[in-house]
C-alpha cells in the first residue's frame, strides 16, 4: 500500500522516513516484554479494540468493542485471551510492533537456544473477528484460554471454546431511569441497546483439546480459566476468535449465528485479510499531518515529529469504531487497560457532552466521517424523546440533550422533579448539545450529502432556547423579549463554571452558529417555515457581552452571572467564539477581542488556560495565530503520556485514580489532534486558511478536509506553504496562504549550569528541568518554604533585556524579582511582579551579567517553575 503523499519528503532537516511506505516511520517497536496490562499496545479493527502485550511465555490481550455493555450501559471487555507457550520463547530478540499500515501487531522472539518464534495479530473490518497466527522454527506446544472475572459462562466445543453472556430479556436499568425520570408515557422512543443484548465468541483452533476449568488471576482479580492446549508440538497454527454482540431472540439463535460466523471466519481468513488491508490503506489515504524529523537530533527529543506521529497513533485508536452502537468514550475509548478494565473514572457519566465531543471535532478534517457519523448518529437517534421531554416538564416546543446523556438517551446522571440534570451545575448547561447539533450540520456541508435527521438536532435546540427563554421572561417581566426585541436567556450556564447567567457568551455563540450554518444549507434543505423560524430567531439572538478594562474589549462570561464553580476543573467558555462555534476568525474578525478575552477574562488563568486532558488551550493559542504559542502547547500536549504506549495518556489527577479522565484519555489526544489540524488550516465558511499558526521551521506534507466536498493536499518546505492539489479545483481560489512565523531562538539559558535553593525530595524535580527547554518537566522546590530562588550561571557576562517565566502545573508564586549579580557579589532587581502563571514575559533596562537569579520572594505553597528562560539583547 502507498499513501498518497507528495514526494518532497527528503528536506534540509532529513528524510522523514522511507519515501516508499511513509507511514512505517510511525510505527510502535518494542525491544522488551511489558510489566502489565496497563504497558500494552492497541489493535485496531472494525469495531474491535485490542489490548496486546507479553508477559514472560504468555502473550495476552483484553477485547474491547463499543458494542459490548454490561446491564447498566457501561462500555466492558469481552474478555482475556492468554496464549501461553510451553517453552521460553521470547528470551532473546524480543521485538513488538504495530505496524499501522497494515493493522496488525507483531511479536517475536527467540528461545535460549535461538528458535525464532512469531505471532501475528490483526481484525477484521467488517465483522468482530481476531486472527492469531503463529510460527514457529521448531515445533512447540501450548494453551489458548479465555479468561473472565465478570461472569461470562464458558464450555468447551471440538477443537475451541465458546463464551457467553446474556442480559435480561427487558433492561432493569432502562426501567429504573424512565421512571425516576418521569418518560414512562414515552417510552417507546426511549432508546434500548441492551435488552436481549448477548455478548461473547468463541474459539476456533481445528486439532486442539480441551484443559479442565482452572482458576486464575488478572490484574488482583478472581478469574475463572478455560482453555485448550495442543495434542503435540506444532510449528504453524492459526487461531481465529469470532465474537458476536446482538440483541439476539434467544440464546439459541445467537449460538447458531455464532458457530455460523465462526465457520465462515476460519475458512476465508486470507479474503478477509485482503479486505482489512483494502480498509486501512483507504483509511490512511484520506489524510494526514506529517511533520519531518531533524536529522541532527534522536527521534526520542525531537518533539515536532513525535506530534505528528502521535496525532497518528490517536487516530489509529480512534479507528476502532467505525459503526459501533455506542460513541468512542472519553474516558479510555475501548482501550481502557489498567486495573480491573471494566471500570473507568466518570463511568456513570457515561457520554459527558463537554469531554465526548472533543474526541469526534477532529474527525472532519481528518475524513473520517464514517467514525464521526458514530456520534452524530446518536444525537439524532435520541432527538424524539429529549423533543417530548421539553414537552411533558417545561411545556416548550424544542430538543434539549443532558450533558451526562445515556446509552438510553436518558440523563446518566438522573434528573430533579423539573426534569433537568440532578447536578446543580447541569441544570441549565446544554451548550455540549450544539456542538454535536453543530458537527452534524457541519457533515453536511463536508461531504455534500444530506443526511436523514441531522437538521432536527439543531433546530430543535434553537426552538427551545427560543420558546423557553421567551416563557422563563414573560412570566418575570411580562414581555417575552428585551427591550430591543431578543432573548433574555436566564437562567443559564456557561458550561460547567458559571452559573445564573444572563445571556452567557458561550450559547450565544452556539446559537448564532447554528443559525449561520442552518441558513447556508443548499437550496430545499430547510423548507419555508423553518428556513423564516431560523431567520427569525437569528434577529433574536442576544448581543454578546463585551466589556472593556483598561482601554481593551474582551468577551465576558456573561452579562451577568449568579455564582461560580471554582476548583481545579474549570472551564473557559468565553474561548468558544474562536472555538467550535467560529464566531471570530483570523483575516476576518478584529482578533484582538480573542487576544483580550484570553489574557483578560478568566477569573482563575492558572486553572482556565491548562493543557492537560480536554482543556484546549493549544486549539485557541492556534485559532488566535500565535504560532510560537501553539507550537509549544501542541507538543506538550502531544507529549503528555504516561503509559507505555506514546498516546495513552494517563493525565494525573494526584488523587490515585486513573488519570483525569481515565487512561488512555481520549479526549486528551483529541484536543491535541485538533489543535494540529489548526495551526495548519482553518476554514471560514468558504475560506481555506493555510500555515495561520505553522512555525516556518516544521518541513511536513499534509493532506486536510474542508467543507464542500474539498481535500487540500500539500507541504511546507523551505519556510512557504506549497500547495500541491486541491480536489475539486474550483476551491484553489478559496484557499488563502498565511506567512509562516519563525519560531524564536533558545533562550541563552537554555543547558546552562543552574542551582536552587531547595528541590523537591522525589527524583525528576532538579533545578535544571526549568532551563531544559521542555514545558513537560519542571523544577520543584522544597516543601514548605514560603521564599525560593533559581540562579542560572551563562558562563560569562552576557547581555540580558528579557526573561520568560512559566510557571504552569501550579501557581504558587505571590511576588518574585528576576536579579542580575554583581561584581561585588550582590544583586541586583532588574524586573518585579507579583503572580507568574503560565506564560510572563518581561522586559527591562540591557543588564550585563554572567549570573542571574529567579527570586521567588513569596509563596502560597511549593515553587514549582516550568521554565525560567533568558534572552539576549
Amino acid at each position: 500500500m502507498r499513501m498518497r503523499f507528495t514526494a518532497v519528503f527528503l528536506v534540509a532537516a532529513g528524510a522523514l522516513f522511507a519515501a516508499d511506505d511513509p507511514l512505517a516511520g510511525y510505527n510502535v517497536v518494542w525491544d522488551s516484554p511489558s510489566k502489565s496490562s496497563a504497558d500494552s499496545m492497541p489493535l485496531s479493527g472494525g469495531n474491535l479494540g485490542l489490548n496486546v502485550w507479553v508477559e514472560g511465555n504468555d502473550l495476552l490481550f483484553l477485547i474491547g468493542s463499543p458494542n459490548c455493555m454490561n446491564e447498566n450501559g457501561m462500555q466492558v471487555k469481552l474478555g482475556l485471551i492468554r496464549v501461553h507457550f510451553d517453552h521460553e520463547v521470547f528470551a532473546k530478540d524480543f521485538r513488538q510492533e504495530l505496524r499501522l499500515r497494515e493493522s496488525e501487531v507483531v511479536v517475536s522472539g527467540r528461545a535460549p537456544s535461538g528458535e525464532a518464534v512469531t505471532a501475528t495479530l490483526w481484525c477484521e473490518v467488517d465483522q468482530p473477528v481476531i486472527h492469531v497466527g503463529i510460527q514457529s522454527e521448531v515445533p512447540r506446544t501450548l494453551t489458548a484460554s479465555y479468561e473472565t472475572w465478570s461472569g461470562y459462562q464458558a464450555a468447551h466445543h471440538k477443537g475451541g471454546f465458546e463464551w457467553v453472556k446474556r442480559l435480561p430479556e427487558e433492561n432493569p436499568r432502562r426501567l429504573r431511569d424512565m421512571k425516576a425520570q418521569g418518560v414512562e408515557d414515552f417510552a417507546k422512543h426511549v432508546l434500548d441497546p441492551l435488552s436481549k443484548l448477548t455478548l461473547g465468541g468463541r474459539l476456533d483452533a481445528p486439532g486442539m483439546v480441551a484443559v479442565p476449568p482452572a482458576q486464575g488471576k488478572f490484574n488482583g482479580l478472581d478469574t475463572q480459566v478455560t482453555a485448550v492446549a495442543t495434542v503435540a508440538p506444532v510449528a504453524k497454527l492459526d487461531l481465529t476468535f469470532t465474537l458476536r454482540m446482538e440483541q439476539d431472540a434467544s440464546l439459541a439463535a445467537w449460538k447458531s449465528a455464532l458457530a455460523k460466523s465462526g465457520q465462515q471466519a476460519a475458512a476465508s481468513r486470507v479474503k478477509a485479510r485482503a479486505v482489512a488491508l483494502d480498509w486501512w490503506k483507504g483509511f490512511w489515504d484520506r489524510s494526514h499531518i506529517s511533520i519531518a524529523a531533524d536529522a541532527s537530533q534522536d527521534r526520542s527529543k525531537d518533539l515536532p515529529w513525535q506530534a505528528s506521529r502521535n496525532y497518528q497513533l490517536v487516530r489509529y485508536t480512534m479507528a476502532a469504531n467505525p459503526s459501533g452502537r455506542a460513541m468512542t468514550l472519553f474516558n479510555g475509548g475501548v482501550f481502557a487497560c489498567s486495573g480491573n478494565p471494566d471500570g473507568r473514572t466518570w463511568d456513570g457519566c457515561q457520554f459527558m457532552g463537554q469531554n465526548q465531543r472533543l474526541v469526534y471535532w477532529p474527525m472532519l478534517r481528518a475524513g473520517d466521517f464514517d467514525l464521526l457519523k458514530v456520534g452524530t448518529d446518536f444525537y439524532r437517534d435520541c432527538t424524539e424523546l429529549r423533543r417530548r421531554h421539553a414537552t411533558k416538564f417545561w411545556d416548550v416546543e424544542g430538543v434539549t440533550y443532558p450533558e451526562p446523556l445515556s446509552v438510553f438517551g436518558l440523563d446518566a446522571i438522573g434528573t430533579t422533579a423539573q426534569g433537568r440534570s440532578s447536578p446543580g451545575h447541569l441544570h441549565h448547561d446544554y451548550t455540549s448539545n450544539m456542538d454535536f447539533a453543530l458537527m452534524a450540520l457541519e457533515m453536511e456541508r463536508y461531504t455534500g450529502k444530506a443526511f436523514p435527521g441531522y437538521i432536527e438536532p439543531a433546530l430543535g435546540i434553537i426552538a427551545y432556547f427560543d420558546n423557553y427563554y421567551k416563557k422563563a421572561t414573560r412570566e418575570r417581566t411580562g414581555k417575552p423579549l428585551d427591550e430591543n426585541g431578543r432573548l433574555v436567556i436566564y437562567p443559564s450556564s456557561a458550561r460547567e463554571t458559571y452559573h445564573g447567567c444572563t445571556n452567557n457568551t458561550d450559547v450565544i455563540a452556539g446559537l448564532t452558529a447554528l443559525t449561520r450554518e442552518l441558513l447556508a444549507l443548499p437550496n430545499g434543505r430547510l423548507s419555508t417555515s423553518q428556513r423564516s423560524f431560523v431567520e427569525g430567531f437569528r434577529k433574536r439572538i442576544p448581543e454578546f457581552a463585551v466589556v472593556e478594562k483598561d482601554g481593551r474589549k474582551f468577551f465576558a462570561a456573561a452579562r451577568s452571572w449568579e455564582s461560580v464553580f471554582q476548583n481545579g476543573n474549570m472551564e473557559f467558555p468565553q474561548m468558544d467564539v474562536c472555538f467550535p462555534f467560529s464566531i471570530l476568525s483570523l483575516g476576518r474578525s478584529d482578533m484582538s477581542l480573542a487576544l483580550n478575552t484570553w489574557e483578560l477574562s478568566p477569573i482563575n488563568a492558572a486553572v482556565q488556560q491548562q493543557e492537560q486532558c480536554w482543556y484546549q488551550t493549544a486549539i485557541n493559542l492556534a485559532r488566535m495565530g500565535l504560532t510560537t504559542q501553539a507550537a509549544s502547547s501542541t507538543v506538550r500536549k502531544f507529549r503528555h503520556s504516561g503509559y507505555r504506549f506514546p498516546t495513552f495518556y494517563h493525565v494525573h489527577y494526584g488523587n490515585g485514580t486513573d488519570g483525569f479522565c481515565h487512561t488512555p484519555d481520549m479526549d486528551h489526544g483529541g484536543v491535541a489532534m485538533i489543535a494540529l489540524q489548526e495551526m495548519l488550516m482553518q476554514t471560514d465558511g468558504k475560506r481555506i486558511l493555510l500555515g495561520p499558526a505553522w512555525p516556518a521551521e516544521w518541513n511536513c506534507s499534509f493532506k486536510l478536509h474542508a467543507p464542500y466536498q474539498t481535500t487540500v493536499s500539500g507541504r511546507v518546505d523551505g519556510g512557504k506553504v506549497v500547495i500541491d492539489e486541491v480536489i475539486p479545483k474550483s476551491r484553489r481560489g478559496d484557499i488563502e496562504i498565511f506567512p509562516l512565523k519563525k519560531l524564536p531562538e533558545p533562550p541563552v539559558s537554555q543547558g546552562k549550569t543552574v542551582r536552587a535553593s531547595a528541590t523537591y525530595h522525589r527524583a525528576g524535580y532538579e533545578a535544571a528541568k526549568a532551563v531544559d527547554g521542555d514545558e513537560a518537566t519542571r523544577w520543584g522546590g522544597g516543601e514548605g518554604a514560603r521564599e525560593a530562588w533559581l540562579e542560572v550561571d551563562l558562563g560569562a557576562p552576557t547581555a540580558i533585556s528579557r526573561a520568560i517565566v512559566k510557571e504552569l502545573s501550579y501557581a504558587s508564586t505571590a511576588e518574585f524579582a528576576i536579579e542580575a549579580q554583581q561584581a561585588d557579589g550582590s544583586w541586583l532587581a532588574v524586573a518585579t511582579g507579583t503572580t507568574i502563571g503560565r506564560h510572563r514575559e518581561l522586559s527591562f533596562p540591557v543588564t550585563t551579567a554572567r549570573v542571574f537569579r529567579l527570586h521567588l520572594r513569596k509563596l502560597t505553597d511549593n515553587a514549582n517553575i516550568e521554565e525560567f528562560q533568558l534572552l539576549a539583547k
